[in-house]
């Protein structure tokens, strides 16, 4: 059964209010977002006289561009539009093949090339949308365009997963978002193609053919597999970071040849900073690391290393005294909706001097500490300071009905709260519940559970009577704890209510930019840490040779053969260990 869609059946008239007979002007917008559905059937029927299809009909079996037309038609000449479809309409169809269907999709595409309308093509991950788990495109459009190129960016390998689904990350939409403003080629993400190479491609624009994004593949070098040794090659793939750390390669590896290396840790002597303080001077001298301990522990202690992180750390320093600055001192002059880009512009400025971290990864971070703060922001705009001194009842789902489950603060954490000013009556709580953790042991050791199978074990007088102990002073713990905790609510909620103005300014540091800091902090070590794991896997694909198993085989062979020197036994023992030799030989 075919489905058709009659909203392309109509244009969108705009009926003139002074001129009610039915007259009326053509709709023209500055902007269109659309997601119509895919490769769907439509009416073609005289479509081909009207203005909206002057580039051409789109098949009757697959309406994509009959939706694509359309929304062109209606933008106005310096505006612009984006459309999600299918992969398909980059390369459906051919001049002179695929039958009319398919060579009025090709025709379609080559006009809106050659008359300059196609902006941006932007591929996009797979299972992002519910209810389609194809990936899908975003191809951006003006009517009137400044350039005869186009901009194709593939960010299908950039998303995270939740649950089903996979999802862009705000870094994700920032990273597409910074590539189509600057108009930027950027290794395996993106590309500006020209005219004439789309032309030359016969107006294909399957988005592969333009930028390749997949992962090198992994080789095995054929000579280091069987001798030994690791390729230059191979360690040449890490350039920035040899850029980086200009003395750190001498550090963990010395040449071979021409072609291959080995790790300093295979020399006679080991290089003083990683042997192990615990050895004598002369184990020191022939200790043999095994290569990922060598490779971690020469990582670390270069100094080239520990200077990326010192100077990491310079560059950031004011940060904290920055972000107090924007969000705590000047709290009534925030921006709400500018003011994550403000703070991003900061960051990426401090960061166009440091090598190896990802501005992305920072704005990622400074994005998943946002959500919280923009909602609290919220709050304080709309209801006041005040709104950090309130506290609500907790309200939970238990079932289909909502309950109150304690209290909690308008914006102030109780656990921030606790932490800060009540660090004694956490500890003091945190004592008793290791105290019924130790009777609950105690219970759990004098009456073990029995194996499956077996029965209960009955108990002595004397252990009912030392399990009714340990049960009194576990029920009587468990009470100590809920007067504790209720305690600690009570003066937590009168802590709240009674903030002073330092306070929570220093509560909102810590809840806002604390968290912030330490995951900025964090980025050089992981920088490290995933180079130390690239170093560790590309030195373990060649630690085990074809000569080193060789050799393994004919020492587990030797001391085989001379256990059986040893063994004694009658005439047909003696000849068949003869003939079991001489086919291991």
């Amino acid at each position: 059964m075919e489905t058709f869609f009659s909203g392309l059946e109509l244009d969108w008239p705009f009926f003139d209010d002074e001129n009610p007979s039915g007259t009326y002007n053509l709709m023209r917008v500055d902007a269109v977002v659309s997601n119509p559905p895919y490769s769907q059937h439509w009416d073609t029927e005289n479509k081909e006289y009207q203005p909206r299809y002057e580039y051409g009909v789109a098949p009757a079996s697959k309406a994509d561009y009959a939706f694509l037309l359309h929304d062109l038609y209606h933008v106005k000449p310096n505006g612009i539009m984006t459309i999600v479809l299918p992969h398909g309409v980059l390369f459906r169809g051919k001049a002179g093949k695929d039958g009319a269907a398919g060579e009025s999709e090709y025709e379609i595409r080559k006009n809106l090339i050659e008359n300059n309308k196609i902006d941006t093509i932007i591929g996009l991950p797979a299972n992002i949308f519910f209810g389609t788990g194809i990936p899908t495109i975003i191809i951006v459009l003006k009517p009137t365009k400044k350039t005869d190129d186009v901009l194709i960016i593939d960010a299908s390998k950039y998303f995270t997963k939740e649950g089903k689904q996979n999802k862009l990350q705000a870094s994700d939409i920032k990273r597409i978002v910074d590539t189509v403003i600057e108009r930027k080629t950027v290794n395996k993400f993106s590309r500006v193609v020209s005219k004439d190479e789309i032309r030359n491609n016969d107006y294909n624009l399957n988005i592969p053919r333009y930028v390749d994004s997949s992962e090198d593949a992994e080789n095995y070098d054929i000579y280091a597999s069987v001798i030994g040794g690791i390729p230059k090659n191979e360690i040449e793939k890490y350039k920035a970071e040899w850029k980086a750390f200009p003395s750190l390669q001498n550090d963990l590896f010395k040449k071979v040849n021409d072609s291959y290396f080995e790790l300093n840790c295979h020399a006679e002597e080991i290089p003083k900073q990683v042997r192990n303080d615990n050895q004598s001077d002369s184990e020191k001298c022939h200790a043999e690391l095994d290569s990922a301990s060598y490779i971690k522990e020469t990582v670390l202690l270069n100094k080239d290393v520990k200077a990326f992180e010192s100077n990491y750390k310079k560059v950031f320093e004011g940060l904290d005294s920055f972000l107090k600055e924007k969000l705590i001192t000047k709290l009534k002059e925030i921006n709400i909706n500018k003011e994550e880009d403000t703070i991003a512009n900061n960051l990426f400025e401090k960061l166009q001097n440091v090598p190896l971290v990802d501005k992305y990864s920072a704005y990622q971070s400074l994005d998943d500490e946002w959500q919280t703060i923009a909602v609290d922001l919220e709050i304080i705009n709309t209801e006041g300071i005040e709104a950090c001194k309130k506290v609500e009842p907790n309200l939970v789902m238990k079932g289909k009905d909502e309950v109150q489950d304690g209290w909690k603060g308008r914006i102030m954490d109780f656990e921030l709260v606790q932490k800060m000013y009540f660090a004694q009556e956490l500890q003091n709580i945190e004592e008793q519940n290791r105290k019924l953790e130790t009777k609950i042991s105690a219970l759990t050791e004098l009456i073990p559970e029995p194996e499956e199978g077996e029965e209960e074990i009955e108990l002595t007088d004397e252990q009912k009577k030392q399990q009714k102990k340990l049960n009194d002073e576990a029920k009587a713990i468990r009470k100590e704890i809920t007067k504790l905790t209720k305690e600690l609510e009570e003066k937590t909620i009168k802590k709240i209510e009674g903030l002073t103005e330092s306070e929570i300014n220093a509560l909102l540091e810590e809840k806002w930019i604390l968290p912030l800091c330490t995951s900025l902090n964090e980025m050089p070590g992981k920088v490290v840490d995933d180079f130390i794991s690239s170093l560790t896997k590309m030195t373990e694909k060649y630690s085990e040779t074809l000569v080193s198993i060789g050799k393994e085989i004919n020492q587990t062979q030797k001391e085989l053969f001379d256990l059986m020197d040893e063994l004694t036994g009658n005439e047909f023992d003696m000849k068949g260990l003869e003939n079991l030799r001489g086919i291991l030989a």
